[in-house]
């Protein structure tokens, strides 16, 4: 995907995926895989790469290809069923989410994410001290500011970018100072990359600003925007009255405050703030015109009121929301206005009409909130209800105005309108919320406490309202989730995040929900069992038609995957980009990817302490629900070619679905519009060359002539919500390829660093080369040089390797460029030669030998085969000697170095170890019947009786288990064809592979031994289960004071040999004694089985 959320790894045709795809791990203390997954251990703990992905497009279909993982050591590679065809590409997707650390050593909390256009990802969270990796140039790179909060010191923002795979951090700040704390609420990125952040701060004007609106005191609200470097502000303005502003009710961990002159509980059952975290709701967003419009709380009576607005006074009650627009640059505010009644009112978030005018949601308490027009619910509901109000684009009145709830707590945290105008809500109730006719979708829990709900542009009735929550055997009173975002795509389908779960031990019994047990699972991406306490994800069909998606996501055990407060947003092409509060205190493994993410592990503490804090984490996942998208580009992403070159353009949005393509080329285009790739051309002007409908993602076209050439795709899927896209690439074809060729002299006298370059580059039609055709490095940190001249000298500063680089970036007449070539000079008034070459190598097969000698204008390689062959070799330079290894034994190799200004020679020598591949072969044997045991007779051969001639062996037993014997025994699990493979390898690394199919019957079975002797005889010195047909089993042993001493839940300790307990506790043989066990199985028919009983321990 172009967002670069998953990674995929595509074999085209002619490849081999079992060979030419290895992935190796480096620095891990262990790897290991279990259930199909590959378990990486680490020294900032483990890390779990989720089982792979594999298919097929063939014939507008679909193809789902068995694949797994395959581990030798470090090496990574996948098995490949049999059903692959190799005519057609094949994608290995290992549905790997990108979800990365923020990478800060100091407690970090996450609040808020957002994108931009490119797929860039944005978050921002609070950060507790020094230790948040921020990035030379950034706008603040120190912690300034903070008083003491939470126990756990004074906290400001911090805002990091990371580019759209999540693999580089694009830039990290700090922001806040000025004594006090600062907290990100909501971010958007405007049209120009800016970065603008919303959120508070009591820190006054230390806080970063370039201007304040009103008196200010408390906490105030902030709007703020970074350039798109993140390097400095445009614009900065702390806006507020001398009351809280920017909170709602009161800070996450306030149990009490004074109301009205007394001491009041401002406990859940009173107030707005439902969820932990909602303190911090609000929303910045910007409009058509680029103005930027910020929605939330103030129990300021003196908030800055600005404009001939709609309410310029306040409601009532401890708070109301407010609404307010500013300039594009942060200069000004344009105007603002309070939003509520006589009782608590929050706004949480905003969108806009297709006129520009403004719809605001939340939740009020105030029976008197102001209703306007024919709306849906004019009167109030009664304890808290959702508000819907659409407001002018000027602030001048409000338009419409209506209630959404029940007779108890009801909130909207998302809205978004259409393309047709029609609004779109979502949130919580605690009642029992109307479901309209026409939205009982399939599974639907017409209890649910989360509803989304569809409006006309007026607010004045329903298209449709639905809900969705957790199943009739949890009932509940209480919202599953806290939402965190909310989207309508292009197709009408309505997305939701957000999280469930207590918070425990930090707010006990404040924030009470259902957690996400029993919701419903739809394609859920989760690689392991949801423990309640997780993020959740819910995509509904067009018209509450049903389900789409729904999962959870998140850490199993440990602490609450959650936000401490703000907004996250889906794109909308239906990405999410997530802000979460992950791995708080460690000990658990949040599931990062892919691999090559900027964070993988949680490394923080908590301030003065060594413990585990918490890691603020960026997660972003791509639904691929909003219809056909499709993408046209050239692979390499050139632009130009020469003719008679094969060029392949690709489907850069190729999806995971059974779509069908249609490529066209066309030889038509005009040449001033090279640098747009995306242009719609006017096909009816154009004479069409090549149409094929090749049902693939990839088109290979040879274009024989040159010239301008379009090539239009054309995507389609029946049935889908948006069944075609169209999509163009312009490239130019050309006739005039270059070669490049540069060669050295090194210059007298002989303790000279000054060089000639002369530059023999040619074209196919000895056209002179422009003026600013070539560019030059010499590789010593000197700038770079534009020169076509023949000729060229260069001193550099002293002794050492230089990689000279000579760079075409001639486009407009060169069709392969840009193009480059190197050369190695080695400069020293010591001549010493010095090869590299690897010990060993594996035959036939070409290596490079490595000249790293110091010093020398000319080398001479002469290499003796085992066989007394000799071969001669001549360099001008220390360039890379490819050469081909064919015969089995020691190789001689001999390099003379030549000085030729100096007039001095050195020569080194070193060998080779050439092995041969040995054969890989087996044979097996079993008993009849069912249930059997194989045995596996090895017959590999060395093919080698020089030197080393040993073996080494991998199997694979085709059912995720391995063994390095050499002759093994194994036990299958369950009825099946299993792939047996083995690979045969020698000291060199030199492999071959043999493999065959093994079907067994297996009938499951249980017996448990009651004695062992661990006594070191090899006769019983293991116990454990003997058993038939295992997936699952858990196996504990205690001693007679209830002490568990020992515990697995691997099946295979039920038929391996040596399998089971060893009779020592941590190491440490224990007495002869009667030890109780514990055991269950589950077995492959799906059956159980449970077994309670007692062991003698006799030495």
């Amino acid at each position: 995907q172009d967002e670069g959320l998953k990674y995929d790894l595509i074999a085209y045709p002619g490849s081999d995926p079992r060979k030419d795809i290895q992935l190796q791990y480096e620095g891990p203390e262990k790897l290991r895989l279990q259930d199909g997954h590959l378990h990486v251990y680490t020294p900032m703990g483990e890390i779990i790469e989720v089982a792979p992905y594999a298919f097929q497009v063939i014939n507008d279909n679909k193809i789902q290809i068995p694949c797994s993982y395959k581990l030798r050591g470090n090496i990574l590679t996948f098995k490949i069923s049999d059903k692959y065809n190799q005519n057609y590409p094949l994608i290995i997707d290992p549905r790997l989410i990108f979800a990365t650390f923020s990478g800060s050593t100091a407690d970090n909390w996450g609040y808020t994410a957002t994108y931009d256009r490119q797929g860039n990802f944005y978050m921002g969270g609070i950060v507790f001290g020094m230790g948040y990796p921020t990035t030379p140039g950034a706008f603040q790179v120190n912690f300034s500011g903070g008083s003491n909060a939470y126990n756990e010191g004074g906290f400001i923002m911090g805002i990091s970018k990371f580019n759209p795979s999540g693999t580089q951090e694009v830039y990290a700040t700090y922001v806040g100072g000025g004594g006090g704390n600062a907290q990100p609420q909501s971010l958007i990125v405007n049209n120009s990359g800016n970065l603008i952040i919303a959120g508070r701060t009591n820190a006054g004007t230390g806080f970063p600003h370039t201007g304040t609106v009103g008196p200010l005191g408390d906490w105030d609200a902030t709007l703020t925007e970074l350039n798109a470097s993140g390097s400095a502000l445009v614009g900065s303005l702390i806006i507020g009255g001398t009351g809280p502003d920017g909170v709602n009710i009161a800070d996450k961990y306030t149990t009490s405050m004074m109301i009205n002159g007394s001491n009041t509980n401002i406990g859940w059952t009173y107030s707005l703030r439902r969820f932990y975290g909602d303190d911090a709701r609000g929303e910045v967003n910007i409009d058509g015109a680029g103005d930027i419009v910020l929605v939330g709380s103030t129990q300021s009576k003196d908030f800055p009121i600005i404009g001939n607005v709609f309410q310029p006074n306040f409601g009532g009650g401890l708070q109301d929301g407010f609404v307010l627009k500013a300039a594009p640059d942060l200069s000004k505010v344009i105007w603002s206005s309070f939003l509520g009644g006589s009782d608590n009112d929050a706004a949480y978030v905003i969108n806009f009409s297709g006129n520009g005018n403004l719809y605001v949601a939340g939740g009020t308490a105030s029976s008197n909130f102001p209703i306007k027009g024919n709306v849906i619910q004019p009167t109030y509901g009664g304890r808290i209800d959702g508000f819907i109000t659409e407001i002018t684009d000027d602030g001048s009145s409000i338009i419409s105005s209506t209630f959404l709830g029940t007779d108890q707590a009801d909130q909207i945290y998302g809205i978004q309108v259409d393309t047709s105008g029609n609004v779109y809500v979502g949130g919580t109730t605690e009642g029992v919320w109307r479901v309209t006719a026409n939205a009982k979708y399939p599974g639907i829990n017409l209890n649910g406490k989360q509803f989304l709900a569809e409006l006309k542009p007026d607010l004045s009735g329903y298209v449709y309202s639905t809900v969705f929550g957790s199943s009739d055997s949890q009932p509940s009173s209480l919202p599953n989730i806290s939402p965190t975002a909310f989207l309508v795509d292009r197709c009408q389908n309505v997305y939701m995040s957000g999280w469930g779960g207590l918070i425990e031990p930090e707010t006990p019994n404040m924030y009470p929900n259902a957690g996400t047990f029993n919701m419903p699972a739809v394609n859920a991406i989760n690689p392991r069992p949801p423990d309640g306490r997780d993020f959740y994800f819910f995509v509904l069909k067009k018209g509450a038609q049903g389900i789409l998606f729904a999962s959870p996501y998140g850490q199993n055990g440990g602490f609450t995957d959650h936000v401490d407060g703000g907004t996250s947003r889906f794109d909308p092409t239906g990405v999410i980009y997530e802000a979460i509060c992950g791995n708080c205190g460690g000990g658990t493994v949040w599931p990062t990817g892919p691999p090559g993410v900027f964070g993988r592990s949680n490394g923080s503490r908590r301030p003065g302490s060594n413990l585990a804090g918490c890691n603020e984490l960026g997660l972003k996942i791509a639904f691929d629900l909003d219809g056909v998208r499709g993408g046209v580009a050239t692979r390499d992403r050139r632009k130009v070619y020469c003719n008679d070159e094969q060029v392949s353009f690709i489907d850069t949005l190729y999806g995971r679905t059974a779509y069908q393509w249609r490529w066209t080329v066309f030889n038509t285009w005009d040449s001033a519009q090279l640098n747009n790739s995306t242009m719609v051309a006017d096909t009816t002007k154009d004479s069409t060359l090549n149409t094929t409908a090749n049902k693939a993602f990839t088109f290979n076209y040879t274009f024989g002539t040159a010239g301008y050439y379009t090539v239009r795709l054309i995507k389609y899927l029946p049935g889908d919500c948006i069944e075609y896209d169209t999509s163009y690439a312009r490239i130019r074809v050309g006739d005039n390829p270059a070669i490049l060729k540069i060669i050295s002299h090194k210059l007298r006298p002989c303790n000279s660093y000054r060089y000639m370059f002369v530059n023999l580059s040619s074209n196919a039609r000895n056209i002179p080369f422009t003026d600013s055709a070539f560019v030059w490095n010499f590789g010593d940190n000197s700038a770079q040089v534009i020169s076509n001249a023949d000729t060229l000298y260069h001193q550099f500063p002293g002794e050492g390797s230089y990689t000279v680089t000579l760079t075409l970036q001639d486009t407009a007449d060169i069709c392969n460029a840009p193009l480059d070539t190197s050369i190695v000079i080695s400069i020293s008034n010591h001549l010493k030669a010095i090869i590299q070459a690897p010990d060993t190598v594996c035959i036939p097969n070409q290596y490079l030998l490595g000249n790293a000698s110091q010093g020398g204008t000319n080398f001479k390689w002469v290499i003796t085969t085992p066989q007394g062959n000799v071969d001669t070799f001549y360099k001008g330079d220390l360039s890379q000697l490819p050469y081909n290894f064919n015969e089995s034994g020691p190789y001689k190799i001999l390099l003379l170095a030549e000085d030729t200004v100096c007039g001095t020679h050195d020569e080194a020598m070193d060998s080779v170890l050439a092995y041969p591949k040995p054969g890989a072969g087996f044979t097996l044997s079993s008993d009849t019947g069912t249930n059997k045991i194989f045995t596996f007779t090895n017959t590999s051969v060395s093919n080698f009786d020089k030197i080393d001639n040993r073996l080494f062996y991998h199997w694979d037993f085709g059912d995720g288990t391995t063994s390095r014997e050499k002759n093994p025994q194994h036990l299958y699990p369950k009825s099946g064809t299993y792939h047996v493979e083995l690979v045969t390898y020698n000291s060199a690394g030199c492999a071959d592979t043999a493999s065959q199919d093994v079907t067994e019957t297996i009938i499951p079975g249980l017996a448990m031994p009651n004695t062992f002797t661990p006594n070191g005889d090899g006769v019983n010195d293991y116990i454990a289960p003997r058993a038939f047909g295992v997936t699952k089993i858990d196996f504990r042993i205690y001693n007679r004071w209830g002490q568990m001493v020992y515990h697995s839940s691997d099946p295979q300790i039920t038929y391996v040999q040596n399998g089971g307990w060893d009779g020592k506790f941590n190491g440490k043989p224990q007495p002869m004694d009667v030890y109780a066990y514990a055991l269950h199985i589950i077995f492959s028919d799906g059956t159980e089985a449970t077994k309670q009983g007692s062991i003698a321990l006799i030495r």
